[in-house]
């Protein structure tokens, strides 16, 4: 008898790691159906409400590689002092954008607050970036 609850618990131990392997497999290759789904997304088409709160993300994206981009350029070229008060003052205007973005999507409701935030983000984060080439 003790054998037999000894060959039970390793069949299901067994069965139990290989539904597991599965399951991750399956999860894995779902994710990555999901990310190249994103990639290949057209966002100049109509799509659905999710789908374009999509596009808007990856705009921010956009927009958010480039102030970065820039911010490295304008900075690296500052004297130490200059630097310090460039640290401050985006530091700064990332609290103002990001808060002044959340309270304009706050009249939405669901899905569409995350779009029109996003949105929000990459307009102001556009604008900031000019501000910056152009110091």
């Amino acid at each position: 008898m003790k054998n037999l609850l000894g060959k039970s618990f390793k069949s299901g131990l067994i069965l139990s790691i290989v539904t597991f392997a599965f399951t991750v497999e399956l999860a894995q290759k779902s994710a990555i159906q999901a990310v190249t789904a994103v990639k290949q997304l057209d966002c100049s088409n109509d799509r659905s409400l999710s789908e374009q709160t999509e596009c808007f993300r990856k705009d921010y994206g956009q927009a958010d590689r480039e102030i970065n981009r820039v911010y490295r350029q304008v900075i690296s070229d500052l004297s130490t002092e200059r630097k310090q008060k460039l640290i401050r003052a985006q530091q700064a205007w990332i609290k103002y954008r990001d808060t002044n973005c959340e309270y304009r999507s706050s009249i939405w409701g669901g899905i569409q607050s995350v779009g029109f935030n996003y949105s929000c983000l990459a307009r102001m984060t556009r604008e900031r970036t000019q501000e910056l080439r152009n110091d």
